[in-house]
């Protein structure tokens, strides 16, 4: 079953927009921006209240839902977890990236691929001659991969073989979502 969902939310990546995801980010990104401002005080151990006071309940949430759902409605705990294994994912947010990069490329316009590159990597590639540009391609397309595709996916895996459903995804994508933000 974590198979046909995961095939189903690789379908949905490639056809429907990533405009979504973004929505649901900003109100947990808003949310764990309050506690911390609550809960914060400077300390490490107020850093991790805070940070488990954002996590856990979302988490909490999803697997009492999934739990609901499997119990009530079988088909609605499918759809569930395919709806989350793609809001998770999002291997759209770098693919256009990389075209861009590699269209600079394949046309000899390496002023367009150094722009491309360096707002995907967020370094100044100035210097960089092709194969330098190449190489940091190649990483950040590797990593980005791993981060938004595979990670992600293995995470779910995990999780919805023990019966947890997309708890894994979603636990996966806020602890690493909340370090970039904080």
């Amino acid at each position: 079953m974590a198979v046909l969902i995961i095939i189903f939310a690789l379908i949905l990546e490639q056809f429907l927009s990533s405009f979504h995801r973004g929505k649901i980010f900003v109100l947990f990104i808003r949310y764990s921006n309050f506690l911390r401002r609550k809960l914060d005080a400077g300390e490490a151990h107020n850093g991790i209240i805070a940070w488990l006071t954002a996590i856990v309940p979302v988490v909490v949430l999803f697997l009492l839902l999934h739990l609901l759902l499997a119990k009530l409605a079988p088909v609605l705990a499918f759809l569930m977890s395919l709806g989350v294994l793609y809001l998770c994912m999002g291997f759209r947010q770098f693919s256009s990236s990389y075209t861009a990069i590699n269209q600079g490329f394949q046309t000899q316009n390496l002023e367009t691929s150094r722009q491309a590159l360096a707002k995907w990597t967020q370094q100044p590639t100035s210097e960089l001659n092709e194969n330098e540009m190449l190489r940091l391609m190649i990483e950040q397309g590797v990593l980005d991969s791993y981060r938004h595709l595979f990670a992600v996916m293995f995470w779910f895996v995990v999780f919805y073989v023990l019966g947890l459903g997309a708890m894994g995804a979603v636990l996966y994508r806020l602890v690493v979502l909340l370090p970039q933000r904080w």
